[in-house]
């Protein structure tokens, strides 16, 4: 099976989830957008402690992932997404949207603890 991982399982690892560590460490590749990296890197520069945090991610992505860039499709799939939960007047955050479109485009798993995720039905999800 192939991961593709949101923005709070790699928060929850670096806060220490053992648990999540271990599941890491038996998998050969998990995926990341660059969303998620980005919101990984704006809670570093909101921190007290911008360079060690820093680290801490840089380390985690270069240990364990590989990085999925938004391209046209990811954008096209994202649009579709939105525009349906739009008409739904089911609105979700846009990161999370890209986050969704991403997986959804790739054919990926999305592990995530987010239930604004985890209620999507157009993307495989896994609450880890």
């Amino acid at each position: 099976m192939k991961y593709f991982i949101d923005t709070n399982i790699v928060v929850d690892c670096l806060k220490g989830d053992n648990q999540l560590v271990q599941r890491f460490n038996r998998i050969d590749t998990v995926f990341i957008s660059s969303v998620s990296i980005g919101e990984l890197y704006l809670g570093a520069f909101l921190s007290n402690s911008l360079e060690k945090e820093s680290e801490k991610i840089s380390s985690f992505i270069n240990e364990y992932c590989k990085i999925l860039d938004i391209d046209i499709f990811i954008a096209m799939s994202y649009a579709q997404l939105k525009a349906k939960l739009w008409k739904a007047g089911k609105l979700k955050s846009d990161n999370d949207l890209w986050i969704a479109a991403s997986a959804m485009e790739h054919g990926l798993i999305l592990v995530t603890r987010d239930s604004a995720l985890l209620d999507l039905d157009c993307v495989k999800t896994e609450r880890w």
